[in-house]
């Protein structure tokens, strides 16, 4: 996550407006997340088979 944090922008934008989503590396997750002023906010950890909700 520190390296995350370093380059919020590494993530691809999100399904959902305002956020970018990390795919974990060799795995089927997906970390949705948004950046606020100087703040990385995680907001959760889907299988990337789950559907996902309209709003995060």
């Amino acid at each position: 996550m520190f390296f995350l944090q370093s380059h919020p922008e590494i993530g691809r934008p999100g399904r959902v407006v305002g956020t970018r989503e990390l795919v974990v590396p060799q795995t089927p997750y997906v970390i949705p997340y948004r950046v606020r002023r100087e703040r990385l906010e995680l907001i959760a950890v889907f299988h990337g088979r789950q559907k996902w909700p309209l709003k995060l």
